[in-house]
């Protein structure tokens, strides 16, 4: 209860305390408050009935605990005097609540929380002061200034003097730029911080000299832990010099990355080369050999079966395998030397002889594993039986001569694996089981 015209109340210095709970005034009329270096150790609120308060000191009142709805009543607020407390020690002012703290003081104009043990603050601590124009943190524990200031378009003046930044984040130094393009008038006090001096801080350092008309006393910054350097400029002209350039070694990592890339692009390449092959000529085939693809086939295939064979083996199939499937058992057979297409690459005539072919008759001798077109058509005939025919068997493999394990290919190898295969008799006692066999393979 205080007297109906009552402006303003001055108890500094009056012993009260401790916590300053919900408190309604009688009157509208209070615009100055001053409650300044007293024991409130506790700033509950809310202060109501307050609204055309412009004028607020709390300060000296060494209080730890602050609520987040403690100046929710006091829209009118223009000064708010917060100094030599120990707010910093309440963590209001960088929890989740941070925000609602300040959030409606929209004509709010200075702000002292100078001398509060304050480590840090919330991003958005003073998102909605539209009207402030200075901001006092002098005297605090802060290392960096996490703040946004995009929503204080006449702030002219912040205060971060004695206070413990080594050097300002990227963001920092992004919204403190932004500040200093918004206002010309726009001045930050940044003396007597143990600014550092080293490779590490370089940008930073560069930065401060590039925008040194807006930091207060600039020529009195000096390096901390160095007496190497007299001032902040002498600083960035030897750094400049001895530290190391970054720009090679980016340049180089970035090679070695491309590197690797281009060698796991390799691989991938190389372990699917037969893949992609196949799909090359497949497609290949598809769009450029129509006329090919329209030749008359024999329930969907012109020939019974495709030999792949060496050259060395030649007199091999055409005295004997010929005769006894083409002559005798009447089999269209697919032979390289009569059959391809006269002026078609190779390859092509080779894929297209294995698609259109119900089999294919592998002839494996050591010569054939070392021919190159051979082991082609091996792994092209496996592409087609994994893809085309989806597993359905399509191989015969005849061995004809003795070969070493180690000499046989992967894909071979899990073919005659799973697959039955035929081997060529030593003795011609046992020639009519094997191309019986071999018959009955093909039908």
């Amino acid at each position: 209860m205080v007297p109906t015209h009552v402006e303003s109340i001055i108890m500094n210095n009056s012993r009260l305390g401790y916590a300053f709970r919900w408190t309604i005034f009688n009157t509208l009329s209070i615009v100055n408050l001053t409650l300044s270096n007293n024991q409130f150790y506790s700033f509950i609120g809310p202060i109501c009935n307050a609204t055309n308060l412009k004028y607020l000191d709390l300060s000296g009142n060494r209080c730890s605990s602050l609520t987040p709805y403690f100046f929710n009543a006091l829209p009118s607020l223009e000064t708010l005097l917060l100094q030599n407390n120990l707010l910093g020690l309440s963590k209001t002012l960088h929890n989740i609540n941070a925000s609602f703290v300040f959030g409606t003081l929209t004509q709010l104009q200075c702000l002292n929380l100078s001398t509060n043990k304050i480590s840090s603050l919330s991003t958005d601590i003073f998102w909605n002061l539209k009207s402030i124009r200075q901001i006092s943190l002098k005297d605090n524990l802060l290392t960096d200034f996490h703040v946004k200031l995009d929503n204080m378009p006449h702030l002219t003046y912040l205060d971060l003097s004695e206070n413990q930044i080594f050097q300002l984040s990227k963001n920092s130094t992004l919204w403190i730029s932004q500040s200093i393009r918004r206002s010309k008038s726009f001045q930050i006090d940044l003396s007597n911080n143990p600014i550092m001096c080293s490779c590490s801080s370089l940008i930073f350092l560069k930065w401060l000299q590039k925008h040194q008309l807006a930091f207060k006393n600039f020529n009195g910054y000096k390096c901390s832990y160095t007496k190497t350097f007299k001032t902040l400029t002498d600083a960035v002209i030897s750094l400049d010099k001895s530290c190391p350039t970054y720009t090679t070694l980016t340049i180089l990592i970035l090679l070695l990355i491309i590197t690797f890339l281009i060698c796991l692009i390799m691989i991938i390449i190389y372990r699917n080369r037969w893949k992609l092959k196949y799909w090359y000529y497949i497609a290949k085939r598809k769009y450029f050999q129509h006329d090919y693809l329209l030749l008359e086939e024999r329930q969907n295939y012109k020939f019974d079966a495709f030999l792949s064979y060496a050259d060395e083996e030649r007199l091999f199939v055409i005295t004997d395998v010929m005769k006894k499937l083409e002559a005798n058992e009447n089999f269209r057979l697919c032979i390289h030397e009569r059959d391809f297409i006269p002026g078609c690459d190779i390859a092509d005539n080779i894929v297209n002889a294995i698609h259109h072919s119900r089999k294919v008759i592998f002839i494996v001798t050591p010569s054939f594993l070392k021919s190159k077109w051979c082991i082609y058509e091996l792994n092209m005939t496996y592409m087609e039986y994994q893809v085309s025919r989806q597993g359905v068997d399509c191989m015969i493999m005849v061995i004809k001569d003795n070969i070493r394990e180690r000499d046989i290919p992967r894909n071979m190898y899990e073919i005659m694996k799973d697959e039955s295969y035929l081997k060529f008799p030593e003795n011609e006692a046992d020639d009519l089981t094997f191309w019986e066999r071999l018959i009955d393979s093909l039908r």
